[in-house]
């Protein structure tokens, strides 16, 4: 392991860890929040036109995908992780050029 504060701005592997998590409970959290209310609304538009739960499914789950990979995450998820302030460090997005 490395020692409390890595040399040249570098994250420990600790930090490295806590921004993993970070990550990954919010991503989860509201992930699973905004897709239960997407795919609640797409199951029942499907049996509102008739469609059988089968051929629904599997459109509801792709599609939900697709809402948290292009929606979710760098809508909600990364701009709260670039506002978080962790303990010894912040995220922070610089331009080059």
């Amino acid at each position: 392991m490395q020692d409390e504060h890595a040399a040249g701005g570098r994250l420990t592997y600790w930090e490295r860890l806590a921004l993993t998590w970070s990550l990954a409970w919010r991503g989860v959290v509201i992930g699973a929040a905004i897709g239960s209310l997407v795919g609640a609304l797409l199951g029942f538009a499907g049996v509102m036109l008739g469609i059988p739960r089968e051929s629904t499914s599997i459109l509801i789950r792709v599609l939900v995908v697709l809402v948290g990979c292009l929606f979710i995450t760098p809508a909600i998820v990364l701009p709260m992780m670039l506002r978080k302030r962790f303990r010894s460090f912040h995220l922070e997005v610089r331009r080059t050029g």
